[in-house]
Protein backbone atom coordinates (compact mmCIF):
# COMPACT_ATOMS: atom_id res chain seq x y z
CA UNK A 1 0.00 0.00 0.00
CA UNK A 2 2.77 2.35 0.61
CA UNK A 3 4.27 1.83 -2.70
CA UNK A 4 0.23 3.00 -4.34
CA UNK A 5 0.42 5.77 -1.92
CA UNK A 6 3.50 7.51 -3.80
CA UNK A 7 1.62 6.92 -6.97
CA UNK A 8 -2.05 7.72 -6.23
CA UNK A 9 -2.98 11.05 -4.84
CA UNK A 10 -5.71 11.65 -2.31
CA UNK A 11 -8.61 12.45 -3.63
CA UNK A 12 -7.92 10.19 -6.80
CA UNK A 13 -11.27 8.46 -8.66
CA UNK A 14 -9.75 4.86 -8.83
CA UNK A 15 -11.13 1.44 -9.38
CA UNK A 16 -10.15 -1.92 -7.69
CA UNK A 17 -10.57 -5.50 -9.10
CA UNK A 18 -10.88 -7.47 -7.38
CA UNK A 19 -14.13 -5.46 -6.46
CA UNK A 20 -14.02 -7.05 -2.87
CA UNK A 21 -10.99 -4.92 -1.79
CA UNK A 22 -12.28 -1.37 -0.89
CA UNK A 23 -9.91 -0.84 1.98
CA UNK A 24 -7.27 0.14 -0.78
CA UNK A 25 -9.82 3.51 -1.07
CA UNK A 26 -9.35 4.47 2.61
CA UNK A 27 -5.78 3.62 2.69
CA UNK A 28 -5.22 6.07 -0.53
CA UNK A 29 -7.78 8.25 0.73
CA UNK A 30 -9.32 7.66 -3.15
CA UNK A 31 -12.07 7.62 -4.49
CA UNK A 32 -14.31 4.74 -6.09
CA UNK A 33 -14.88 5.58 -9.99
CA UNK A 34 -17.74 2.86 -10.36
CA UNK A 35 -21.24 4.51 -10.91
CA UNK A 36 -22.62 2.10 -8.43
CA UNK A 37 -20.44 2.54 -5.61
CA UNK A 38 -18.52 0.53 -3.19
CA UNK A 39 -19.93 -2.91 -3.71
CA UNK A 40 -19.12 -6.63 -4.16
CA UNK A 41 -20.59 -6.60 -7.46
CA UNK A 42 -18.30 -6.18 -10.55
CA UNK A 43 -19.43 -2.91 -12.36
CA UNK A 44 -21.01 -2.91 -15.67
CA UNK A 45 -17.96 -1.90 -18.15
CA UNK A 46 -20.39 -0.76 -20.71
CA UNK A 47 -21.85 2.08 -18.34
CA UNK A 48 -18.39 2.58 -16.67
CA UNK A 49 -16.98 6.38 -16.62
CA UNK A 50 -13.42 5.31 -18.48
CA UNK A 51 -13.20 9.19 -18.92
CA UNK A 52 -13.38 9.70 -14.85
CA UNK A 53 -11.33 7.16 -13.34
CA UNK A 54 -7.39 8.36 -13.09
CA UNK A 55 -6.27 4.80 -11.73
CA UNK A 56 -7.02 1.08 -11.79
CA UNK A 57 -5.32 -1.25 -9.47
CA UNK A 58 -5.66 -4.84 -10.49
CA UNK A 59 -4.99 -7.24 -7.36
CA UNK A 60 -2.97 -10.30 -9.57
CA UNK A 61 -1.22 -12.48 -6.56
CA UNK A 62 -1.79 -13.46 -3.32
CA UNK A 63 -5.78 -13.61 -4.15
CA UNK A 64 -8.07 -16.13 -1.98
CA UNK A 65 -10.87 -18.27 -2.87
CA UNK A 66 -13.60 -15.17 -1.92
CA UNK A 67 -11.64 -13.28 -4.61
CA UNK A 68 -12.45 -15.62 -6.79
CA UNK A 69 -16.35 -15.76 -6.07
CA UNK A 70 -16.23 -11.78 -7.96
CA UNK A 71 -13.74 -12.63 -11.13
CA UNK A 72 -10.96 -14.64 -12.28
CA UNK A 73 -7.61 -14.70 -13.37
CA UNK A 74 -8.67 -14.52 -16.94
CA UNK A 75 -10.75 -12.04 -16.45
CA UNK A 76 -8.33 -9.65 -14.34
CA UNK A 77 -5.91 -9.87 -17.68
CA UNK A 78 -8.75 -9.27 -19.84
CA UNK A 79 -9.85 -6.56 -17.60
CA UNK A 80 -5.49 -5.27 -18.18
CA UNK A 81 -5.73 -5.62 -22.19
CA UNK A 82 -9.28 -3.42 -21.81
CA UNK A 83 -7.02 -1.08 -19.82
CA UNK A 84 -4.44 -0.59 -22.03
CA UNK A 85 -7.19 -0.09 -25.16
CA UNK A 86 -8.68 3.03 -22.62
CA UNK A 87 -5.98 4.63 -22.54
CA UNK A 88 -4.15 3.87 -19.56
CA UNK A 89 -0.41 2.68 -18.86
CA UNK A 90 0.86 -0.06 -16.61
CA UNK A 91 3.01 1.58 -13.87
CA UNK A 92 5.38 -1.07 -13.82
CA UNK A 93 8.06 1.00 -12.19
CA UNK A 94 6.34 1.01 -9.15
CA UNK A 95 7.58 -2.56 -7.96
CA UNK A 96 4.54 -4.32 -6.97
CA UNK A 97 4.75 -7.73 -6.83
CA UNK A 98 1.00 -8.70 -5.97
CA UNK A 99 -1.04 -6.31 -7.92
CA UNK A 100 -0.66 -3.50 -11.09
CA UNK A 101 -1.23 -0.26 -11.09
CA UNK A 102 -2.71 1.27 -13.89
CA UNK A 103 -3.12 5.06 -14.98
CA UNK A 104 -4.14 7.44 -17.44
CA UNK A 105 -1.14 8.50 -20.42
CA UNK A 106 -1.09 11.82 -18.90
CA UNK A 107 -0.18 10.64 -15.43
Amino acid sequence: IALLQERVPPRSSMYVLPQRHNSIYFFLESHTASPTGYTFVETDWEQFPWDTCEYFVLLTHGLIEDDYDFTSADRIAEIGQTLIEKGFRQNSEVGLSTMQLYSRDSR
